[in-house]
Parts: structure tokens; C-alpha cells; sequence
């Protein structure tokens, strides 16, 4: 993976995702509750688990991490662009200090053709697109979660009337 193509995923995360991103390591796979901890450490604060594990699922559908076993996860690596072709390395932990971001930018766009510009944004919108045929699905189930709930609690609604309507009764009857 390039360090380009990672930004742009990256840029699609959650904040959360983003916290969760930097805290899994490109050495070796780490299980979700060691990114939890490792969560805690850099953040101070405890998340809640199944946010981890949602930020997680997004992460390895964006291929930003890979999933090794059953819960243990590590973050793909990225490629350097200065080092030789075969070499890569790993991604650093903490973002580095922002330098004269826009001189670099321009320069760069001197040297991409409108044709490959057109490209970038193509390849860019088709990844954003996925994301959201993603998110759409995990709403859905969300909904569909939140929906047997409000049945659930509806008939545990009209239980409770029914209750109260038969200790009404009962107590008319012992009053008589």
C-alpha cells in the first residue's frame, strides 16, 4: 500500500477509527483488547468494546489492517517512497510534525497530467463509494437491531398493562 492510497483511507475513518488505526501495530497481530488497552494508554479514556471492534471491522474493510485469526489484527504495510522498490517499512506510530504542506502540493500538481488528476479522483470516489455501501449496510443492521428492541419493549409494555389490569381486578374483588 502506498502512503497515498493509506491518507485517503485513512480521511474516509471516524475520528474513533483513526485512534484505533494508530494503535495497531505493524510488528505483529494484537488481539482487540490489547488495541483497547493501547487505546486507554494513548487516550486516557476506556472505550467501549464494541466501538473498537466496529472501528475494526471498518479498518479491515477499508484495508487498512488485516485480520489474522480469529480476533487478532495487524495494519498492512506501508510502502516507502524513498526507499528501494522491494523494501518497505513500517508506518510510523505518532503523526509527524506538518511541514510547508503547500509548495509540495503544488509542485506536484505541475507534474501530474489532468488525465491522471481525473484518475486519482476516479479511484478516490469509487473507494468513498464502497465506504458507503459499507456504513449503509452496518445502519441497516443497526436499524433492524434497534427495531426487535422496540418490539420487544412493546410487548413487555403490553404485559405490564395486562399486569396492572389484573391486580386492578384482583383488588376490586378483595375490596367487595
Amino acid at each position: 500500500m502506498t502512503p497515498k492510497k493509506r491518507d485517503i483511507l485513512i480521511r474516509g475513518q471516524t475520528g474513533i477509527a483513526q485512534k484505533v488505526y494508530e494503535c495497531v501495530p505493524v510488528q505483529e497481530p494484537w488481539a482487540s483488547f490489547q488495541v483497547l488497552a493501547a487505546m486507554r494508554n494513548m487516550t486516557g479514556s476506556t472505550p467501549d468494546t464494541r466501538i473498537v471492534s466496529g472501528c475494526l471491522a471498518s479498518l479491515v474493510d477499508a484495508g487498512l489492517i488485516k485480520k489474522v485469526g480469529r480476533d487478532q489484527y495487524q495494519r498492512i504495510v506501508v510502502e516507502r517512497l524513498d526507499a528501494e522498490p522491494n523494501s518497505k517499512t513500517k508506518d510510523p506510530q505518532m503523526a509527524e510534525a506538518v511541514q510547508s504542506v503547500e509548495p509540495k502540493h503544488v509542485e506536484q500538481k505541475r507534474g501530474v497530467s489532468p488525465l491522471e488528476m481525473l484518475s486519482d479522483l476516479a479511484t478516490e470516489i469509487v473507494g468513498m463509494a464502497e465506504h458507503m455501501k459499507r456504513l449503509a449496510a452496518r445502519v441497516e443492521d443497526v436499524a433492524l437491531a434497534v427495531e426487535q428492541e422496540r418490539e420487544v419493549t412493546a410487548k413487555s409494555v403490553e404485559q405490564y398493562r395486562q399486569l396492572k389490569a389484573l391486580l386492578k381486578n384482583l383488588q376490586g374483588e378483595v375490596d367487595q
